[in-house]
């Protein structure tokens, strides 16, 4: 993987403090959080995908920590530019994956995340979405 030089390198992101509290209707109730507070993602909320490639994108899926991690409350997705096989396709970037199938789903409710891009704009794909269970 290439490195930028140290003045062009990007900061790390600092997260954002939680929001002042926001409306929620009397009845509503938490049922399911994850706030990162360990040091890897928790098996029994989420599935990383692992050597899995999605026709839609452009990496090879993976588990390995240099993709996936978990330090200082928050979870981090790093894609990286190397060459990888997963899934019979020949991939030129990996990156990491999780989903909550088989562990947790909703039909009704509130969401709340707060994803943070690259600053630089220089990895593809996305950071965070909302998929339908089926």
């Amino acid at each position: 993987m290439r490195q930028l030089p140290a003045a062009t390198r990007p900061t790390p992101i600092t997260p954002a403090p939680h929001p002042a509290a926001v409306f929620s209707p009397p009845d509503w109730r938490l049922t399911w959080a994850d706030e990162f507070n360990g040091t890897s993602v928790d098996g029994a909320r989420w599935r990383v995908r692992n050597n899995e490639h999605n026709p839609n994108e452009q990496s090879c899926l993976t588990s390995r920590a240099q993709n996936v991690s978990v330090s200082g409350g928050l979870l981090h997705f790093k894609a990286q530019r190397e060459n990888r096989t997963c899934a019979g396709y020949a991939a030129s970037w990996t990156s990491g994956y999780l989903d909550t199938i088989g562990r947790m789903s909703r039909t009704y409710g509130r969401v709340e995340m707060r994803p943070a891009a690259d600053p630089t704009g220089d990895v593809p794909g996305h950071v965070a979405g909302l998929l339908a269970a089926t």
